[in-house]
């Protein structure tokens, strides 16, 4: 393989001071990548590529309307706080054996 040996006065961008490493410009690209994903799947959605998702969507955006219409907003806003700070409790604690019970060290 050979090299030119013409030298060139300008930088490229991603040597350029702005971009101190080549390594925030993957990472951006990383979340560009992420957030074009999540797009990606609403479209599916509205445009019904994935028809059992989307009708999935529909059930649950139908139920959660009459749910809204039906319940008072108080009652609402009480069960959606008590599911949102009640989240530390709900996780898999690690059971401990009954008091009693051989744990294979004798």
């Amino acid at each position: 393989v050979q090299f030119s040996s013409i030298q060139f006065n300008f930088t490229p961008p991603f040597m350029c001071p702005c971009y101190p490493s080549g390594k925030n410009l993957g990472r951006m690209q990383l979340h560009l990548h992420r957030y074009n994903t999540y797009l990606l799947r609403i479209h599916a959605l509205k445009t019904w590529r994935d028809s059992p998702s989307t009708l999935l969507l529909l059930l649950g955006l139908f139920s959660s309307s009459i749910w809204l219409a039906v319940v008072p907003p108080r009652i609402t806003f009480a069960l959606f706080s008590i599911y949102a700070f009640t989240r530390p409790l709900r996780h898999k604690s690690h059971k401990q054996p009954p008091a009693g019970s051989s744990t294979g060290s004798a």
